[in-house]
């Protein structure tokens, strides 16, 4: 990564990572509508095993989103020198928020499949 000096580097890193977490509530949704329209409201056995394969394959995708941008993002991070990081405590803001949302994604993903 361009040694820039410049603290913007961590905020597009964090813009970046956020828009990942983005992506995986819009996964997530998408499971959500499956399991309330798709599996219940299924003409034939073969829609509904579709349905939930599919269900199930998105919160899985989910899951593994949330662990990949995270190293991904964590990684990235390390790379930066000392000048392009605005503070210590804005990259453990990014690390807890970061490990929160795979814990959520995992426990919502485990709801959305089960219940």
């Amino acid at each position: 990564m361009a040694y820039l000096q410049d603290p913007r580097v961590f905020y597009a890193i964090e813009r970046t990572y956020l828009a990942w977490v983005r992506t995986q509530l819009s996964i997530l949704a998408l499971a959500f509508l499956i399991k309330k329209f798709g599996i219940e409201d299924a003409l034939s056995s073969d829609s509904r095993r579709l349905a939930e394969w599919a269900l199930v394959a998105m919160c899985a995708l989910v899951v593994l989103v949330s662990v990949v941008s995270f190293w991904q993002c964590r990684k990235s991070v390390a790379r930066l020198g000392e000048a392009e990081i605005p503070s210590p405590s804005a990259v453990r803001v990014l690390y807890s928020t970061g490990l929160v949302a795979i814990g959520l994604n995992v426990l919502i993903s485990v709801l959305v499949a089960l219940v």
